[in-house]
């Protein structure tokens, strides 16, 4: 399913875009058949995602046509686009050959190169089930200050055993232990209320999507 949400694009800033929980849990592909967006914008003319299992692949691929003539091709599936010039469109990668990353890249037309070009990154790791129905999410991304951060893949804490998954040794996935750093919850373990969901900024223009215990 295609989300369109130009109306919610026009009322909230692009990082309420990139990390807005539709967008997020939009199904993976399933079908069949490939899909084909018509966005006739004046530089995109459409976006056609075919599924890995047209095209005999581990992975979808989508290909974007320009009014140019240029066909640009990237591995994932088209789960988010407008029709506005301006807005960026996202393709989400699915793991393959052993990976254990969802990518959601964020996408915008580049005039200048008439190419297209990626803005954003967004990282959720295997083990972080973002489907799961014990997510309470809120409505848009609230900003907060932690100390002493621990991000990690689940809500449980394992610092011990081997995590598979992560191919590491328990399951924190970033640490910041020197300054307060700036984190963006997403939503609340409806079973482990102090557990949340959050993004943070872990590079330049990149996403990381993990849990953290507010208690510390």
């Amino acid at each position: 399913m295609l989300l369109v949400l130009s109306a919610f694009e026009s009322c909230y800033g692009q990082r309420d875009l990139y990390l807005n929980y539709k967008i997020l849990t939009s199904p993976l592909v399933c079908e069949p058949e490939s899909k084909c967006f018509r966005l006739n914008n004046g530089v995109i003319d459409s976006i056609v995602t075919r599924s890995s299992m047209e095209l005999g692949t581990e992975s979808p691929f989508t290909f974007v046509y320009l009014r140019s003539g240029k066909c640009i091709e990237r591995v994932g599936e088209c789960i988010y686009h407008s029709n506005r010039l301006e807005s960026p469109f996202c393709i989400l990668e699915p793991p393959c050959c052993a990976g254990n990353v969802f990518e959601y890249h964020w996408l915008k037309y580049n005039q200048q190169q008439d190419t297209i070009e990626q803005v954003w990154k967004v990282w959720i790791f295997t083990t972080t089930d973002i489907h799961s129905k014990d997510i309470i999410w809120h409505a848009s991304p609230k900003e907060v200050k932690v100390f002493d951060l621990q991000l990690r893949s689940e809500p449980i804490v394992n610092d011990t055993e081997e995590d598979y998954e992560l191919r590491q040794i328990g399951n924190v996935i970033y640490k910041e232990e020197e300054k307060p750093i700036s984190v963006y919850e997403l939503g609340r373990n409806k079973k482990q209320s102090a557990w949340r969901l959050c993004a943070i900024l872990w590079a330049k223009n990149n996403y990381l999507i993990g849990w953290y215990d507010s208690r510390h």
